[in-house]
Parts: structure tokens; C-alpha cells; sequence
């Protein structure tokens, strides 16, 4: 872990925010996060402190990510959904590039907090050491919904690779 660290610091200030290719080897190790007994590195997604709102595991194997509040979980609920029952080809098309989706299930917290996950097919889960890369893609990198801070600030990031190519690594 130390020598990731050298590397990390030895990296421009803006690569270190757009680096975002992780080893689950080297997660693994770190990594308690479980449902059901079954421990799952997050590379992607927003990370957590709240165990229960950081990616997960069933006990089946799919992947349980926790569906954000307000506008933003509610798009990609819409998309997963779309892309998976729709029969218009311009909406199926994405269907070849996401995992497999199985729905939404809910779990009810000690403290009462219902809690939502979107299932969904794990993609690495015949890989003895998968490598997972996190690419946006596309020049603009927020929501419709987002305050003029959070575009000048999503402007601002990623740009040596957003305008030009259009994606961000």
C-alpha cells in the first residue's frame, strides 16, 4: 500500500482526483463490507461511512448498490428499467454495456431507515483479480438538476481528458 501512496503523490493534482483504476487485490484486504457473509471491494460509486448505504453483496451474488436520494436515484432507477423492458432499439442499445439488472429490493434498518439497492449482475465475479476502470463518459458530467457551483466545479475536472475525447478516466 505504501508504494501506491509514493505514486499518488508523485502524480499531478488533477490526475490524482481522475485516477480511478483500483485492483480489488489490494482492496480486498481493506474491504468488510457484506450482506449475508459475502465481501465486495467498491472501485465505483460513491463511497461511504454508512455500511449500509456502501456497495454491497448478496448472499446470490448480485451487487447491491445503494439508490441515492432525490432526482439523481431516481434517473438511474428510470434508466436501469428502460434500458432492461424497453422494445425501442434506441433505448436496448445500452442494454449490451450494463450489468445485468434484476429490480430493486429494499431493507428496513435497526433504526427503522428503509434503504434501497438496485440489483444487479457482479461482473467480476469469475475474475481471481479483476482490474476495474470507472470511465464517464461524455464531456458533461452532471445532472440537469445540478446548482451553478456543481457544473463550474464538474467543468473544472477531468479536463484533460472531457473536451478533448469526450470522456473522463
Amino acid at each position: 500500500m505504501g508504494s501506491l501512496i509514493k505514486i499518488m503523490d508523485s502524480l499531478r493534482p488533477w490526475r490524482k482526483r481522475t485516477l480511478q483504476i483500483i485492483t480489488t487485490e489490494r482492496l480486498r484486504k481493506k474491504s468488510s463490507d457484506t450482506v449475508d457473509g459475502a465481501q465486495l471491494p467498491q472501485v465505483g460509486g460513491h463511497g461511504s461511512v454508512d455500511k449500509s448505504q456502501a456497495m454491497q453483496v448478496n448472499k446470490e451474488g448480485l451487487v447491491l448498490k445503494p439508490i441515492q436520494e432525490g432526482p439523481r436515484g431516481e434517473r438511474e432507477v428510470e434508466f436501469f428499467k428502460t434500458v432492461t423492458s424497453s422494445s425501442d432499439p434506441s433505448e436496448t442499445v445500452w442494454k449490451e454495456f450494463i450489468p445485468h439488472f434484476y429490480g430493486v429490493s429494499s431493507k428496513v434498518l435497526e433504526d427503522g431507515t428503509k434503504v434501497e439497492y438496485l440489483m444487479m449482475e457482479n461482473l467480476t465475479k469469475d475474475f481471481k483479480k479483476p482490474c476495474i476502470m470507472d470511465v464517464k463518459i461524455g464531456a458533461k458530467t452532471y445532472g440537469p438538476d445540478a446548482s451553478e457551483k456543481k457544473k463550474a466545479q464538474q467543468d473544472a475536472s477531468y479536463a484533460g481528458t472531457k473536451q478533448p475525447f469526450g470522456f473522463s478516466v
